[in-house]
């Protein structure tokens, strides 16, 4: 019986990667915190960078960057007014006594006010087995009393679809919420030093760890971030079954091959006719096409199909 045979290079494959790659897209936003301090966040992952690379009977997703972008806490504190003590020692030997000012902290609202942008820095890597099988397709747009010819006027052809699906993934996802607590962490910490160094004399008789402690302790502000990160990625439908879901979701609305079915082996159009010079659009030749199967080289997704004749 004779075959139809139709291919697609391994760069032809990563061209629809690149497709599926723009279509994967997770974004989330929010705000959290109370009595005192408050955090807006925006976040949201893209994919980048990924290859597929053929292999006899298998081909593989390779390399696949996941990009934590953006990543940005926009932080706001209120913080209760933090005054020291003034503090006067007695005079002797005919000197007045001698005091030391109050210095007070936080006067104003908000006290501290940053943000926290980590966009693009934070990375992660995603890998899978990819499968192809073949799928018919029958076109909704036919209606039962079409015959080949009619449907093949009216481009409502039925056709075999090469689907490609994932068999295993390999996800490393980062601890999303740690990485982001710790550089909070610092970036506080370096917020309650330049705010207690613009205080003359300040850094003398406060301490910023101390503030810093505070501050940690009173509005409990890591656990609370760590907890809503936690709770917007890494848990129910955690980021890492999200991508992976999105993947697997463009990755079957992607289409390497198409094939109609029947399959026009022969076309005429009255363009042509006119410039042989013929009056009559010659009826196209549609081949049936049946049995699809699937071979994977180090070159080429390969699609055999058998073909009978009818027109």
């Amino acid at each position: 019986m004779s075959q139809l045979t139709v291919a697609v290079s391994e760069d032809g494959l990563n061209e629809q990667l690149q497709a599926v790659q723009e279509n994967v897209a997770v974004e989330i936003e929010g705000t959290f915190g109370e009595g005192g301090f408050e955090v807006a966040y925006e976040l949201g992952v893209r994919l980048e960078e990924g290859t597929v690379e053929l292999r006899p009977d298998r081909f593989d997703l390779d390399e696949l960057d996941v990009v934590y972008d953006p990543v940005r806490f926009e932080v706001r504190f209120d913080i209760p007014e933090l005054c020291t003590p003034s503090v006067c020692i007695p005079g002797f030997l005919g000197l007045g006594e001698t005091c030391l000012p109050q210095i007070c902290l936080f006067e104003t609202d908000p006290d501290l006010s940053f943000v926290l942008d980590l966009g693009g820095i934070v990375e992660s890597e995603v890998s899978a087995l990819l499968a192809a099988h073949v799928e018919f397709f029958e076109n909704p747009d036919r209606t039962p009393g079409m015959t080949d010819l009619d449907a093949y006027d009216d481009d409502v052809l039925d056709a075999w679809h090469v689907v490609i699906e994932p068999v295993t993934f390999d996800i490393d996802i980062v601890d999303l919420a740690d990485t982001v607590g710790n550089a909070l962490e610092k970036r506080l910490g370096d917020e309650i030093q330049s705010l207690i160094d613009a205080i003359p004399g300040a850094s003398q008789v406060i301490s910023a760890a101390a503030v810093f402690d505070f501050l940690r302790d009173t509005f409990d502000i890591f656990d609370d971030l760590q907890e809503a990160i936690h709770d917007e990625f890494e848990t129910g439908a955690s980021l890492g079954g999200t991508i992976l879901f999105e993947l697997a979701e463009q990755f079957a609305r992607t289409k390497p091959i198409t094939i109609p079915t029947p399959f026009p082996a022969a076309e005429d159009d009255p363009e042509t006719a006119a410039e042989e010079g013929r009056d009559v659009v010659l009826v196209p030749v549609l081949l049936p096409l049946e049995r699809p199967r699937v071979e994977v080289t180090d070159e080429e997704l390969i699609v055999g199909l058998d073909v009978g004749v009818e027109q």
